[in-house]
């Protein structure tokens, strides 16, 4: 998840997260059959239609150990213009 907020932080996006809700007595095995696929399909979509049960992660911030790249070279302009 680290990985995750970081990029969201580099490159400006948001991460929203659903997770099945506490409530949900889920009695799965580790077969997966095909009813157990669907069951949670459908849990997912009707979970997921609640826009109150996706979870928007807090923007705290880059991490304390990352460290921006040190710029290097010259700015050379539009590289359009190379062609």
């Amino acid at each position: 998840m680290d990985v995750l907020l970081l990029q969201s932080h580099i490159h400006h996006f948001t991460i929203r997260v659903l997770a099945i809700p506490e409530n949900v007595n889920l009695k799965f095995s580790l077969n997966f059959s095909a009813q157990e696929i669907t069951d949670l399909l459908r849990l997912g979509i009707r979970t997921g239609e609640d826009s109150k049960a996706w979870v928007t992660l807090p923007a705290t911030g880059l991490p304390a150990y990352w460290t921006p790249p040190a710029m290097t070279g010259q700015n050379t302009g539009d590289a359009s213009a190379a062609r």
